[in-house]
């Protein structure tokens, strides 16, 4: 069983990065996990942990979600970055590592709460909202490791030598099902929970719930309009609402307001002078930082001038004639790369140690899920509900509308106003992949600028590095 240690020790770190072993120091008052699982502040500190292991997440999503699709691409023609642009990205990849187990670190703090959580509920005062929270980051982390790798293991007890091979890869329907699981659960511990986008509430999960249900192999269409029908008709419910200005969603600097009540879910940074983490950092020397550099490394003074760039196609639909309120808020002109523009959502406030919130989830979202929701498996709807959601979003954006009652929405339609929507959001991936379109997209896309895509690049190959340790129990 010594070949899985090595294993274990990348799946089961947790985000302080040692084990419970390396935590028992000598004196009797250092803090240990057993200390934490005897009182409700301990409980607390360990789901505090999972949040801040989710800060680690976007440094490495950008680059397998939105630099391989058409909406963006890198500065230079060479360098580790461009690897994710030309599909070329191999086994023992560092970011597609990093990926796998920053997740999986977050899965780990949540399951010390979650395999504990009765001693938890007999603690005075305990909450049942913690335990809520952990379901939801288990489950979030799961979520986004089946939609990059698809087969992945789901792990909802803590690792050990004895368990481990009780945890082999689940195919995708089998992952699916009890990611919604865990979603489930968080919803009904969620009662009642603190309203913040910076943390999950009832709210939070629902909507992760429907777009779990959504991205898995035959979606329940009428569940997910269930779920998400009552936040559109009463969006007072959770206070999630569209903001009145487009801009207003990327709110930076000083006066800006990254608690607007679009946001239903982000990772929160806070501007740091500190070492950030880089995209060339293996995981052991990923040291967290309040501060992080994937918003400087967008710029064009990031690696290889710049990630995050606009693709020539994007550059035709984005422009200030077709999107007059989108256009300045997405992208900005490069001062010294000729014909070259830059996502522009992101730009750091303090240089490498930029405070910008990663923003994993809006209500326009929300609005344009349940469009997907109503077509279905169609090609169109003429729903009125659907079509006022769909109208919200275009309205804001200084577009023309639909007319209830007599214009129909189209699957196109839907797809093409979520692309001009979420630019550099890391959404346009996986919105190519639940509308069942990303190979046909992806290769014209490959071929138009002479890339390397192929089939077999919509998903991840498990990391050679877990292959290798587990001695092939992974592959």
């Amino acid at each position: 069983m010594k070949k899985y240690i090595v294993l274990m020790g990348i799946i089961t770190i947790s985000f302080y990065s040692c084990s419970e072993d390396t935590l028992e120091l000598n004196s009797p008052n250092d803090v240990t996990v057993d200390n934490l699982l005897t009182t409700t502040t301990g409980f607390e500190q360990l789901l505090n942990g999972a949040y801040d292991a989710y800060q680690k997440i976007p440094t490495n999503e950008y680059l397998l979600t939105e630099i391989r699709s058409d909406n963006a691409t890198v500065g230079a023609q060479f360098g580790s970055l461009v690897t994710y642009d030309n599909f070329n990205i191999i086994d023992n990849d560092v970011e597609v590592f990093n990926y796998w187990s920053n997740n999986y670190k977050v899965v780990y703090q949540t399951n010390l709460v979650l395999d504990n959580q009765e001693v938890f509920l007999a603690l005075p005062g305990a909450d049942r909202t913690v335990l809520g929270e952990a379901y939801f980051l288990r489950a979030l982390a799961h979520f986004n490791l089946v939609r990059i790798f698809r087969d992945v293991p789901y792990i909802d007890q803590v690792i050990t030598v004895d368990n481990f091979e009780n945890f082999p890869q689940l195919n995708e329907a089998e992952t699916y099902a009890k990611i919604n699981a865990d979603f489930e659960t968080a919803i009904s511990l969620l009662e009642g929970a603190e309203i913040s986008n910076s943390r999950a509430n009832q709210g939070t999960a629902i909507i992760f719930l429907a777009k779990s249900i959504l991205s898995q192999p035959n979606p329940d269409y009428v569940r997910v309009q269930s779920l998400l029908l009552p936040l559109i008709e009463d969006s007072n419910k959770f206070g999630f609402r569209l903001t009145d200005s487009y801009d207003d969603i990327f709110a930076r600097g000083d006066n800006g307001d990254e608690n607007n009540e679009e946001i239903i879910f982000k990772v929160v940074y806070t501007q740091s002078s500190g070492n950030p983490v880089t995209s060339d950092s293996e995981t052991g020397d990923q040291v967290q930082s309040e501060g992080e550099r994937w918003s400087f490394d967008m710029t064009e003074n990031g690696q290889s001038n710049g990630a995050n760039l606009a693709t020539a196609n994007l550059e035709t639909l984005m422009t200030s004639s077709l999107q007059p309120v989108r256009f300045s808020t997405t992208i900005v002109e490069s001062t010294f790369l000729e014909n070259r523009t830059f996502n522009n959502k992101w730009i750091p406030d303090n240089g490498e140690g930029s405070g910008n919130d990663w923003i994993v989830l809006r209500y326009a979202d929300v609005l344009l899920l349940y469009c997907e929701a109503v077509i279905g498996d169609t090609q169109s709807t003429s729903n009125e509900n659907a079509i006022i959601a769909y109208n919200k979003v275009r309205a804001r954006a200084g577009l023309d509308v639909l007319n209830p009652g007599t214009d129909s929405l189209s699957r196109d339609a839907l797809l093409a106003e979520r692309r001009m929507e979420f630019v550099f959001e890391n959404q346009r991936f996986y919105d190519l992949v639940r509308f069942g379109v990303a190979i046909d997209v992806l290769q014209a896309h490959s071929n138009e600028v002479g890339l390397f895509f192929s089939p077999s690049d919509i998903y991840l190959n498990t990391p050679q590095r877990e292959v290798d340790n587990s001695n092939g129990f992974y592959n």
